[in-house]
């Protein structure tokens, strides 16, 4: 069976694939892709701090360190944490409502920015 590349993006908007209810005429579930706004100029970062949550990353125009996420059914707007990137976000999720973020600034060093359930760290 060939493999077939459904989406090729041809702009720096991150998108999320959602499953639609629509059922095309040979009765398989589509899948279509959700604009989620905003401009990167790399690849996205993405954990969950808990069930139903996505938390999603990228390195702006501003060469800032971006943030959106999801929970349940509707996506926040994108904050601005700040920073100045060299290169896309890394993100993981080490246990509930925890989320390490790391990013190589423009000095080459790594930088680390972590949530946890008061907020943000500065």
């Amino acid at each position: 069976m060939k493999r077939q590349n459904f989406f090729e993006p041809t702009a720096s908007y991150p998108y999320y694939l959602t499953k639609s209810n629509y059922r095309n005429s040979s009765q398989r579930v589509t899948w279509q892709w959700e604009d989620l706004g905003g401009v990167i100029i790399d690849a996205p970062a993405v954990t969950s701090k808990h069930m139903n949550n996505l938390e999603v990353f990228g390195r702006g125009t501003d060469n800032h360190l971006w943030h959106k996420y999801r929970n349940g059914s509707s996506w926040s707007d994108w904050e601005d944490l700040g920073g100045t990137l060299s290169a896309g976000p890394a993100a993981v999720s080490r246990a509930e409502n925890l989320i390490d973020c790391v990013v190589r600034g423009m000095d080459g060093h790594v930088y680390h920015k972590s949530f946890d359930r008061y907020g943000w760290s500065d």
